[in-house]
């Protein structure tokens, strides 16, 4: 849907602990971009009847406070060039957007398809080299799970290049890029996407109770949801008791380095193939399994190196023999993260052009662990032949 009303489709007003200066939602701000209409809302929030003057391209619209402190002014953009321009918001203080550029604006909403990042698809690193474009934009919205209305979401606008454009939506991008082949303007994607949420996801409370069947199952959804800490409570418990009944206590190895080392010999080692069950001929069904995979990452690129790691299981994770991350039956899962997904994102100091090692400690008391979907490094699939040893097993 084009969204020439772009502006006040996006979640509207920003909540501020304290007022008395003029203050802006994330969405607006520097490197922004405005759909080329009419009638563009400009928001945010001051004190109760404080004067607000909103400058733009020539044009000067004021505007004041209600008195829940909230602000609207509405600019004609329908004539405006592409910029780049200066925004100033004027009120008892003066803030300066720079850089806001005015042409088509789109917001990619969706599941997985559209949360597809455009360094994990076919001929990713070409594509990302040839990036650079200042009037290609994204806003990428930071998942939150509520129950309520957000007043703000968290996120910033980026133009493509080589350094960023490899977390822009790979559907939006190039929907993005034959749009501005076609029209000749900036344009801007909102990207606000989650694999695998439903469409009552996205619906307000108000349209999902008009239908009673729909209205149950929020209600059970959000009873479930009320519930979960006393429940995640009672399962600790148990499993702990369960654990000490049947003897199943982890017992690591003084000296994990001895498996997660970067050089370790691999003779002996066992070769499994994942995705799927951590499972192969001299592997224990339960017990302490290790997993190795050796990574080569041809070039450095961005600030942030993301691992992918799908597993359904009790794990610790180490990159290049130090220790990321440890999940355990007292943390999994937890409500409002949804572990199966298992991204860890490293700063790409801990990078290495070249070989890298990534090693992961399974702690299986009831039964083998699971790799959900491909796992991945960076661009780099982590699909296919793996090593695998035990540490120790249970009967």
């Amino acid at each position: 849907m084009k969204t020439h009303f772009l502006l006040a489709l996006v979640i509207p007003l920003l909540t501020h602990p304290s007022w008395g200066n003029v203050t802006l939602p994330a969405i607006i701000s520097d490197h922004m971009v405005l759909t080329k209409t009419a009638k563009v809302p400009i928001w945010g929030k001051a004190d109760p009847g404080e004067g607000v003057t909103v400058t733009f391209n020539g044009q000067s619209v004021k505007s004041s406070a209600g008195g829940d402190g909230k602000w609207t002014v509405t600019l004609n953009l329908k004539d405006s060039g592409a910029g780049p321009f200066e925004m100033t918001v004027e009120g008892k203080n003066k803030l300066t957007l720079a850089d806001v550029v005015v042409g088509e604006v789109w917001v990619g909403s969706g599941q997985s398809n559209m949360e597809m990042a455009l360094k994990n698809t076919n001929d990713a690193a070409q594509e990302i080299a040839r990036s650079a474009n200042p009037m290609l934009r994204q806003f990428l919205v930071k998942r939150n799970a509520t129950q309520e209305p957000q007043d703000d979401v968290e996120g910033g606008w980026v133009a493509a290049d080589p350094t960023t454009s490899g977390e822009f939506s790979a559907v939006g991008y190039y929907f993005a890029k034959n749009l501005q082949n076609e029209l000749n303007v900036p344009v801007g994607l909102i990207h606000t996407s989650w694999g695998g949420s439903p469409s009552e996801a996205w619906t307000s409370v108000p349209a999902i109770d008009s239908v009673p069947d729909l209205k149950a199952s929020r209600e059970r959804l959000w009873n479930a949801i009320n519930e979960y800490d006393g429940k995640k409570k009672t399962f600790v418990k148990a499993m702990e008791t369960w654990i000490r009944e049947n003897a199943r206590e982890d017992k690591p190895v003084a000296n994990e380095a001895t498996y997660a080392g970067e050089n370790v010999p691999t003779e002996g080692w066992t070769k499994v193939t994942l995705p799927g069950l951590v499972t192969a001929k001299g592997l224990p069904e339960a017990g302490a399994v290790w997993l190795r995979k050796e990574i080569d990452i041809p070039s450095k690129k961005g600030t942030i190196f993301r691992l992918s790691l799908p597993i359904d299981g009790f794990d610790r994770v180490y990159w290049n023999g130090e220790l990321l991350k440890e999940t355990t039956y007292r943390d999994f899962p937890s409500a409002g993260y949804v572990r199966i997904y298992g991204p860890y994102d490293l700063p790409m100091s801990k990078v290495r052009e070249g070989r890298n090692v990534l090693a992961i400690r399974l702690y299986q008391p009831a039964g083998p662990a699971r790799f959900t979907a491909v796992p991945r490094a960076g661009q780099t699939s982590l699909e296919g032949e793996w090593l695998a040893r035990t540490e120790y097993g249970f009967p």
